[in-house]
């Protein structure tokens, strides 16, 4: 207590404290807080600042960035006061000059009047509350949708039914409109039986037109403008009735086939290539990081994220921005999956044709006419003579005799003993200087290859003469027209003269892939159901591509729209072509040679055939007769009103002998390709060996597909390799020349 003191003083005060007093203290911090939830609204974030106090922020919607957060603090301060009449108050003229937790020193100011005053001291709690302040980053990676896919099927929509009906309008009034064509007048003529039928005539309509001799460019550039989407409409607008061909139904196919492509590279994208803020979520860098390589991890959908250090957040990354192999795996995923579509979509539009057709737009013009009353024009029948047809008679009893009215081991009994007949009659014209065997059973074309296990052949050879036989009558019977009957013989026995792959490629391009003699004719009903299926199947693609389409997003659009490009380009310019070379050059290949060399012996040696009569009656003596199931068929029904039954059930072995190469200057160099050849031949036309007609062209669209992607992604790693494109073109251009 100080009193009665003149002026003023300056007083250091040491107050003790009642009780010990523990001064705390939490210090500034500061702490950065990431906004980066892509959320419309806004939302709260929480949490501890390094000095243990906590935090919360809320981060705005719509907007990704950070907070600068200074965090709340505080501290224990003693200070002195003075007694003012009614309490205890802080005072100016009083300050802490030092302090603990037991006492705390007080430097005070006091003036001299006689007035007494009373000190104590004390504390309070300084807080510091929190601040914080947001900052935007400059970049927000959200996905945009825009119109390039909408755009793109708008337009081939709008294409397909403009060209739809435009050539519907157009096919429908030169239908109405054109004078007679030369091939109308010329079936007019044939209907009133002014044209005769020739040996000749019959055989050039046996063999079709895509195995006559010609060079393989001209089969190949024909078949292009026949079967090729695009080129076909080009060559059917260009020679108007050279093909005889519906240009609505083909305009749908190229349009249709592009709507399948964009629709698949749709389904896709949606899985793998989807921007749907899946990356813009992830907040860690070490959790986007994860997801940067592509198709390193399994995860279904997949994405492809990037960290960006500026904005310090995952972004999305389209994989156009991977590697060129991406793009390749990309479009033969697309390409390979269309391939059964395509083919479903050519099913369609056979139906859809006929349709046409029910309404008069497409004209259905025969190929050629069928005479079934006229027999004094035949040449096959005019060809004939008295004598032979006598013996040609008792020639069929002893037929029938030996090899039809008998059992299978009756039969094998009778055909090794002409086996051995002929071994005996080989082995005593061996003794002669300079033998060649030119006729023997090991020979000729319905021979044994064998002389080792025969028995067993000859069964082989038997039994699928006998059970063909069966199958072949069942289709037979089902023919009406006589001509189609002759046609039907005459092709079943030139198919089964090859043997192996050899006979199914013969079966497929005599019966499956060539123009038949009548169009098959759908009904009505069937192609009312294609239509109403094709659009039906149109509008359903369409409204999934533009669904996926705003899913997607616009980083993913360009992707999607260079690759279905892409495929549209490769579809028409790579894989059509390289399946039609493959289908109609190499298979063929097989039977092209040989083929033409027996219809041209058959069409020589016809008239030989019906007038000769040495061998006649012993037909029964000849392989041709046993393992040619054609030649058991045209025994079985009445001959008389079928000359080419006839005449198959005369030919004997010699008739058609085996195709002799002529030997040149290349022979060597073919022998040194023929087995790489060969190989690489067998599997390239392996589909259309072990699939039915329909099965194997959907096989080689995925096998062309799969070579043509391969071939790019080899020529793309050489290409690195050699640090040029010079040597893989080089390459290239060799095998091809070698091939040709």
């Amino acid at each position: 207590r100080l009193s009665n003191q003149p002026n003023t003083v300056t007083t250091t005060l040491t107050l003790q404290n009642k009780k010990n007093i523990e001064y705390k203290e939490v210090p500034k911090s500061n702490i950065t807080v990431q906004c980066i939830s892509h959320t419309a609204h806004s939302y709260s974030q929480a949490g501890m600042c390094p000095n243990g106090m906590p935090y919360n922020v809320t981060c705005p919607g719509g907007k990704r960035g950070y907070f600068e957060v200074s965090c709340s603090s505080f501290v224990t301060v003693p200070h002195c006061t003075v007694w003012d009449g009614v309490k205890y108050a802080a005072s100016a003229d009083c300050s802490v000059k030092s302090y603990d937790s037991f006492s705390t020193t007080c430097y005070c100011t006091q003036s001299l009047d006689p007035v007494s005053q009373e000190f104590s001291s004390s504390y309070f709690v300084l807080h510091a509350h929190q601040t914080e302040s947001f900052t935007a980053y400059t970049v927000l990676n959200s996905k945009v949708n825009d119109n390039v896919v909408f755009s793109t099927i708008s337009c081939i929509c709008g294409l397909l039914i403009l060209g739809f009906l435009s050539f519907a309008f157009l096919e429908n009034s030169n239908a109405s409109k054109k004078k007679p064509s030369n091939i109308e007048e010329k079936y007019r003529e044939d209907s009133k039986g002014t044209e005769s039928r020739t040996i000749q005539n019959f055989f050039d309509n046996i063999l079709p037109s895509d195995l006559k001799t010609i060079q393989w460019y001209r089969l190949f550039s024909r078949r292009l403008l026949l079967d090729h989407s695009f080129l076909h409409i080009i060559s059917s607008l260009w020679t108007k009735q050279l093909f005889q061909t519906v240009p609505t139904t083909q305009w749908s196919a190229l349009l249709g086939r592009m709507l399948i492509i964009f629709f698949i590279d749709s389904i896709i994208s949606n899985f793998f290539n989807a921007d749907d803020n899946f990356c813009e979520n992830i907040s860690e860098m070490v959790s986007c990081n994860s997801f940067t390589s592509a198709f390193d991890k399994f995860s279904f959908p997949y994405r492809h994220c990037k960290w960006s250090s500026s904005s310090h957040t995952c972004e999305f990354s389209p994989l156009s921005e991977v590697s060129f192999t991406v793009i390749i795996l990309w479009t033969f995923a697309i390409l390979f999956i269309a391939q059964p579509l395509f083919s479903l979509l050519d099913l369609l539009l056979k139906g859809l044709k006929s349709f046409l057709r029910s309404f008069g737009t497409a004209k259905v013009i025969p190929l050629r006419s069928f005479r079934e009353d006229t027999k004094e024009n035949d040449e096959f029948v005019n060809s004939q003579r008295f004598k032979s047809t006598m013996l040609r008679a008792a020639g069929l009893v002893l037929a029938q005799k030996y090899i039809d009215y008998v059992s299978l081991e009756e039969e094998v009994d009778h055909v090794l003993q002409l086996y051995n007949e002929d071994e005996e009659r080989l082995q005593s014209n061996s003794i002669a200087k300079d033998f060649v065997d030119n006729s023997s059973f090991k020979v000729i074309r319905h021979g044994f290859s064998t002389s080792k296990s025969y028995l067993p052949e000859i069964m082989k050879k038997l039994v699928y003469s006998r059970n063909e036989m069966k199958r072949m009558t069942r289709k037979f019977e089902k023919l009406t027209s006589i001509e189609v009957k002759e046609e039907f013989l005459m092709k079943s026995f030139l198919v089964e003269c090859f043997t192996g792959n050899s006979r199914t490629m013969a079966h497929k391009f005599l019966f499956g892939y060539s123009d038949s003699a009548v169009e098959i004719s759908y009904s009505i009903q069937w192609g009312v159901m294609c239509f109403v299926l094709l659009i039906i199947w149109f509008i359903v693609m369409a409204f999934i591509v533009v669904e996926f389409g705003y899913t997607i997003g616009s980083k993913s659009s360009l992707l999607w729209l260079v690759s279905g490009l892409v495929c549209i380009v490769e579809d028409n310019i790579l894989i059509q072509p390289l399946k039609i070379f493959i289908k109609w050059v190499l298979a063929s290949s097989y039977i092209h040679s040989e083929l033409n060399y027996l219809v041209k012996m058959l069409c020589a040696r016809t008239k030989l055939i019906f007038i000769r009569t040495g061998g006649v009656l012993h037909s029964y003596k000849w392989l041709v007769q046993h393992s040619n199931p054609a030649c058991r068929l045209a025994r079985l029904y009445p001959v008389c009103t079928l000359p080419i039954a006839r005449l198959l059930m005369s030919v004997n072995d010699f008739d058609l002998p085996l195709l002799k190469e002529d030997a040149n200057k290349w022979k060597l160099f073919k022998q040194l390709l023929l087995i790489p050849g060969t190989f690489a031949m067998m599997l390239v036309t392996l589909p259309m060996v072990i699939l039915p007609v329909g099965w194997d062209d959907t096989a080689l669209d995925i096998e062309a597909t799969v070579i043509v992607n391969l071939l790019a992604v080899a020529f793309y790693f050489f290409g690195l390799y050699t640090h040029s494109y010079i040597y893989p073109s080089v390459v290239v251009a060799g095998v091809i020349i070698i091939a040709i």
